[in-house]
């Protein structure tokens, strides 16, 4: 466009789907959670009407500090460091995080869409074992699944945890609540 905003030239647009939309929103509740409750969980408070998602992230000894966040129009990346290298004592969520959600705060905000494409399924996962749980469950999460891909393995709420199912509780622990 030019300056008074005239159409001077336009270009086609061609779409190709790189990424499985299944593989795409299962990336994407993931990172939900981490603002719900994990590192990001600050911005369930301070957007509650809002999904949104992201990561906060640091470095070794405190130096750098980061946090990348979307909805579904808008996506920004916040650093937070020093330029001499020195440490800044700030983490992803004490840092860059409250930079991010001021600068989001000023844009009207886009929940993004939890609800999945087709090929997904949904089930009640006790976080504490990996099974599927009532919703009743103390430690439930509904969760979403590639279809055919839903735990067979049912929980009594009890929690009781075999060896291979501590380590996925471990992993989402890594991807929701650590820098």
């Amino acid at each position: 466009t030019d300056r008074e905003g005239r159409l001077q030239q336009r270009y086609a647009l061609a779409v190709d789907e790189r990424v499985d939309s299944r593989l795409a929103f299962l990336t994407s509740f993931g990172l939900h959670q981490v603002t719900r409750l994990g590192t990001a969980r600050s911005l369930a408070e301070r957007f509650p009407d809002r999904l949104l998602a992201g990561k906060t992230g640091t470095t070794d000894d405190l130096r750098d500090s980061w946090f990348a966040g979307f909805d579904a129009d808008h996506l920004a990346v916040v650093w937070v460091g020093r330029d001499d290298n020195r440490p800044s004592g700030l983490t992803g969520a004490s840092g860059a995080l409250p930079i991010w959600a001021g600068l989001y705060r000023s844009l009207p905000g886009t929940n993004l869409d939890l609800e999945g494409p087709e090929g997904i399924e949904w089930a009640w996962i006790d976080l504490r074992n990996g099974a599927r749980s009532s919703e009743d469950c103390a430690h439930a999460l509904r969760m979403p699944f590639m279809a055919g891909t839903v735990p067979s393995r049912k929980s009594d709420c009890g929690g009781g945890v075999t060896d291979g199912l501590r380590r996925s509780w471990h992993w989402l622990q890594d991807l929701f609540g650590n820098d």
